[in-house]
């Protein structure tokens, strides 16, 4: 089951209740707990927040629930939607790298992933 639904349903709630508690739009939360759609970064922060849960755990690279941090040993990869529904899975340790990667937030709320070093990150690839 998806973790999101599996979340939203130990508390009770409804898809239109989660909807006003962490602001995102029915549509969007039926679309990611169908699987039809993959959350954007900020809004797995946000679900991940509310339910007190890591993002990992959200995404279903992690079955650590409670506390762990994304370095945990548990987390495996990140996995992010590039465009139009493609996925990146980045192991956590590569994601983490400041001398490879900068996350920068931008206005729209959409988060932009610069890779510094190209060979660099394509070596850890290999």
């Amino acid at each position: 089951m998806n973790r999101i639904k599996e979340l939203r349903e130990k508390r009770n709630l409804t898809l239109r209740e989660l909807e006003k508690e962490v602001g995102i739009s029915f549509g969007a939360l039926g679309n990611y707990e169908n699987e039809r759609r993959e959350p954007r970064l900020k809004a797995w922060k946000t679900l991940a927040d509310y339910f007190g849960v890591p993002v990992a755990y959200l995404q279903g690279v992690s079955d650590v629930r409670h506390g762990g941090d994304v370095n945990s040993v548990d987390a495996k990869a990140i996995q992010l939607e590039i465009d139009h529904g493609v996925k990146l899975q980045i192991p956590i340790d590569i994601y983490n790298n400041t001398d490879m990667f900068e996350i920068n937030h931008n206005a729209d709320g959409t988060e932009t992933l610069t890779i510094k070093n190209v060979e660099h990150v394509t070596s850890q690839f290999k």
